[in-house]
């Protein structure tokens, strides 16, 4: 529809060009003639209003299109349409149930169960979306993330030659439409999509390059398990290249540090603090969607933690992965979709709206990214029979608690996803993110710049290309075309209405403006009324009024 009615605009402006195009100097003057600049401006204008869009890197501002979108509902299904004619769109939790405000997280959720997806796997899988790293306090943000080109549609890895368990799965979209390739961890190659390349972040999110059409065939992802290995301390190497996901804003409070410490001070490596955060909040909170809207200035997982105390996914993924990194582990927020155990009669899993899920990824040194699963399953009844059953039972020092190092440890020194071999140095990387961003300012910097030139010079413009045009015209028809400007020319000056005969107007112009020393109104009505051929004298006579009032007019002699 947006791109409908951007056609209908541009017809619009050439029809009102044209017809403003048409002028008559004077009203004693019988000749109208159609100027075509104004249509020809107004064809390259709405040119290239609807061809800029289709080339340029799409740059996403959530924030600005949940403020549009509140305004304005129809621009949502409209954003939808021109994305499936146009050029698809990455994914984006807010459309989906559990992010009911791109601006911040939390709110009132309601579900669908419209069919999504389907997927042919061997087990229920977490299928990625997106990756956020960056906290903000009441939202997950990805700011300016490197997009590398996926050669081939595949990683430079090798799973078999690792000792890696691997596996495929298939999906099928339905409703869900988008760019991005939904995916397992750790997915490294992608089949039957050979109509376009494939992009990827260091995240491992990947989806078809910037301008490509959403992904509506079915394809199918290879992806190789990534198991706790065993861990060891975080090297300097890696607590540099971590930052990022280890970052907390100011908004986080002291008492989410002190609950987060509290949790784990019986913990003493890396994946068993993660645990223990996971399974507090899944005992501890109740799940539900009725929730309150996050109030100003308020941090989100501080008002989840302490007020709220009850959520959905968002409330209990982000809690637990600001709660990891007061601990200085590394993690990061995942968007995506839970698959449940429902399956249709061919055998295939059906994914709905309300599987739409957040949860947690983190990194274990020695076994790299790991995922966590926060959000529990409680109502506030089981939850409150949790709190009686833990103040009962003592928790002393002679208590046993899980000892997940005891896991099996294979080569701990490395860490089995940063030393698997994904090559990015020798990929292409996609104009996208901080660079794209860069690039849009730039044309936008230049599109104003060449508006306001127009604007403040529009008169000079206009009047030199009327100028140079009537120069052109030579014979009876350049000097009554002359004669006519000179008209319109002394009435822009001054805005005062000149009557008369031809001879007297002329005189009367020639005496406010001093355009000719010779008798020009008795020029013009020998011109006019003689039946004898003009001659080059008096064409030079006409011209030389003619550039006179023309430079008063556009600023090139003072007075007159």
């Amino acid at each position: 529809k947006a791109y409908f009615y951007s056609i209908i605009y541009t017809v619009g402006i050439i029809v009102f060009f044209v017809n403003t195009a048409n002028f008559s100097p004077h009203a004693k003057v019988v000749e109208v003639k159609a100027n075509f600049y104004g249509p020809v401006i107004a064809v390259i204008l709405s040119t290239t209003a609807l061809v800029i869009p289709l080339n340029l890197p799409v740059v996403y501002d959530e924030g600005l299109s949940q403020d549009m979108t509140s305004r304005f509902p129809i621009l949502k299904s409209i954003r939808k349409t021109v994305d499936d004619f146009i050029g698809g769109s990455s994914f984006m939790f807010s459309d989906l149930p559990f992010q009911p405000n791109t601006k911040k997280l939390g709110g009132k959720v309601r579900t669908t169960d419209t069919i999504m997806f389907r997927v042919k796997a061997t087990q229920p899988l977490y299928l990625r979306g997106s990756v956020k790293y960056e906290y903000t306090g009441h939202s997950w943000e990805a700011t300016d993330p490197i997009y590398y080109i996926m050669k081939g549609n595949k990683l430079n890895i090798d799973p078999i030659s690792l000792g890696l368990p691997s596996g495929k799965v298939e999906i099928y979209p339905e409703k869900l439409k988008t760019r991005t390739i939904l995916n397992p961890y750790f997915t490294y190659q992608v089949h039957n999509v050979n109509d376009t390349e494939l992009i990827h972040t260091l995240d491992l999110e990947i989806m078809r390059n910037n301008g490509q059409k959403n992904q509506t065939a079915p394809y199918e992802v290879s992806y190789f398990n990534v198991n706790y290995l065993g861990e060891r301390k975080y090297t300097s190497e890696e607590l540099e290249t971590l930052k990022p996901y280890t970052a907390l804003p100011g908004s986080v409070t002291d008492r989410t540090v002190t609950l987060a410490k509290e949790i784990t001070k019986n913990q003493s490596g890396t994946y068993e603090k993660l645990k223990a955060l996971e399974q507090y909040l899944k005992t501890h909170y109740p799940y539900t969607l009725d929730t309150s809207e996050l109030p100003r200035d308020r941090d989100f997982v501080d008002y989840f933690l302490f007020e709220e105390k009850k959520g959905y996914c968002t409330y209990f993924a982000s809690a637990m992965a600001v709660m990891g990194r007061s601990l200085g582990i590394a993690t990061r927020y995942v968007e995506g979709f839970s698959m449940s155990e429902e399956m249709d009669e061919n055998g295939l899993y059906v994914v709905r709206a309300d599987k739409a899920h957040a949860w947690v990824e983190a990194y274990v040194p020695g076994s790299g990214w790991q995922t966590f699963e926060p959000t529990g399953s409680l109502t506030e009844e089981e939850v409150s029979q949790t709190a009686v059953f833990d103040e009962v039972e003592s928790t002393d020092a002679n208590d046993e608690t899980p000892d997940y190092s005891k896991q099996e440890k294979q080569d701990v020194t490395g860490n089995n996803q940063g030393d698997i071999g994904i090559d990015n140095e020798v990929s292409d990387t996609v104009p996208t993110g901080k660079s794209s961003k860069v690039i849009l300012k730039v044309i936008q910097v230049l599109i104003v710049a060449i508006l306001a030139a127009g604007v403040i010079f529009r008169k000079r413009i206009f009047e030199e290309y009327r100028h140079i045009n009537f120069n052109k015209e030579s014979g009876m028809i350049g000097f009554r075309k002359k004669y006519s400007e000179i008209i319109r020319i002394a009435k822009l000056i001054d805005e005062q209405e000149v009557k008369g005969t031809p001879k007297e107007i002329m005189n009367t112009i020639n005496d406010r403006f001093n355009i000719s020393e010779h008798n020009i109104g008795e020029l013009v009505n020998e011109v006019f009324y003689s039946k004898c051929i003009i001659t080059q004298s008096q064409m030079d006579i006409m011209d030389e009024a003619y550039e006179k009032i023309f430079r008063v007019y556009t600023g090139q002699k003072d007075d007159y």
